[in-house]
């Protein structure tokens, strides 16, 4: 089959620019648009800023690349649906019109017609989907003919929800989803209540997170969590808002989004932070350290640098603003004993989740630009919040028998590395050379 030359990568209804497809399979570069350009509005990355020359393939892929599903569910979309996984141009052709952020790609053939919002229900196809053993092991996207796409490993679809039903845009329609649903995993025991309950102590804790819960329809459990890049307008409309991880902003692919892969380390996220027009340096940054003490407690190893985000909007003058995202897909690795201890960002020199030193704390407090003192008074006080707030969120559920038990298990983890943060940072704190002199 031949297709067209060019696809077309818009931000409202503007032309941003083009991906020219080369010989080689899969192979692109972008260039802006010389109307995106001469307006000068933003660029889409951090790690593509304006200019006129295109971007080569080397240059642009980080960014697009992890526009798209990875891991397993990549693997599994490629072959019911005959695509190869090394074909990203091909994959963003037929599933680019709704990512996450406000991009839309698309044929540069194909009339988009703006107007269009129309969706299809796809509520019976997700139900019989997740209780159907013989389909759970297919991804959603497969079974219900989605052509939209979202970065990450899980098996997962974004829909609009409304009144206990699924929608998911028609096939020649721009329609916004608001939701993104995930099924049980067939991998990991009771993931669902795992990220629904760390998402719900993060909330508590007052961390910016993305609102989350689990939804139970027809005896059939789904873990749903709000869009944070959409936001619905006065109207009833739905806005897009643009967004990028920090594997795209930093220029990095999503086969190195750990440290032990190359990928970006605490310093260098927070510098990023630091170092760019983010909104609200302070609390991002206060904010970024507790995310890293939080995921520490729980034991989430996979806490990497594809969950965290920028999320772009303008302000009443038609200003860009960037600011650090509300967090996602907060869940405890540590409760499966199969998944590796080696943690996603390292902490100091530690690397392994379980063996933190204070010479490692040490190094995070430097990382982290904080004073020592300032370092210890906030994250003692972070801690116990968290050891408080445990038990009002089990409280939640502790009429579900399920997720009580499975609570129960986070709860002693938790507990277990509490401890594992503290006496190293006690004994950093208390070590001689801290102490003050009389």
């Amino acid at each position: 089959m031949d297709y067209p030359e060019n696809l077309i990568v818009t931000w409202g209804k503007e032309t941003v620019g083009f991906l020219h497809q080369k010989p080689k399979q899969g192979s692109f570069t972008f260039q802006y648009d010389d109307n995106w350009l001469d307006n000068n509005f933003p660029p889409i990355s951090f790690s593509l800023p304006l200019r006129n020359e295109p971007y080569n393939w080397e240059d642009c892929i980080n960014f697009f690349q992890n526009l798209i599903p990875e891991g397993d569910s990549l693997n599994n979309i490629a072959t019911y649906k005959r695509l190869s996984t090394n074909n990203i141009y091909d994959f963003l052709r037929r599933y680019g019109k709704e990512c996450a952020g406000a991009l839309i790609i698309h044929d540069s053939n194909e009339e988009i017609d703006y107007t269009n919002h129309t969706y299809i229900d796809v509520t019976d196809q997700i139900l019989d989907a997740i209780s159907n053993p013989k389909k759970k092991d297919i991804n959603l996207l497969v079974l219900t003919n989605a052509r939209l796409s979202l970065a990450g490993a899980q098996n997962k679809l974004p829909v609009l929800f409304k009144k206990d039903k699924f929608y998911i845009p028609a096939k020649d329609s721009i329609a916004a989803t608001t939701h993104i649903i995930k099924p049980a995993s067939t991998r990991f025991k009771k993931l669902h209540i795992n990220e629904t309950f760390c998402m719900k102590l993060a909330e508590e804790l007052g961390l910016p997170v993305a609102k989350s819960d689990i939804l139970t329809i027809d005896k059939v459990d789904i873990y749903i969590t709000e869009r944070y890049d959409r936001k619905i307008m006065y109207d009833g409309t739905i806005q897009k808002l643009h967004q990028e991880d920090f594997c795209q902003a930093l220029g990095y692919p999503n086969s190195r989004k750990y440290e032990s892969s190359g990928g970006p380390g605490i310093k260098q996220c927070l510098d990023f932070i630091i170092n760019n027009d983010i909104s609200d340096q302070t609390t991002a940054k206060l904010n970024f350290s507790k995310l890293l003490i939080f995921n520490f407690i729980i034991g989430n190893c996979d806490a990497h640098a594809k969950n965290i985000s920028i999320l772009y909007d303008f302000d009443d003058k038609n200003i860009i603003n960037h600011s650090l995202a509300p967090f996602y897909d907060l869940v405890s690795t540590k409760i499966y004993k199969n998944l590796s201890r080696e943690l996603a960002m390292f902490i100091g020199k530690t690397k392994e989740h379980g063996l933190l030193s204070k010479e490692s704390i040490n190094i995070l407090i430097e990382d982290l630009q904080f004073e020592k003192k300032d370092f210890g008074e906030m994250a003692f006080s972070f801690i116990q919040n968290i050891q408080n707030s445990v038990r009002k969120i089990m409280k939640i559920y502790s009429s579900h028998d399920e997720i009580c038990k499975f609570q129960k298990v986070l709860y002693r983890i938790i507990n277990t590395n509490c401890k594992l943060f503290l006496n190293p940072l006690h004994k950093l704190l208390h070590s001689p050379k801290n102490r003050p002199r009389p």
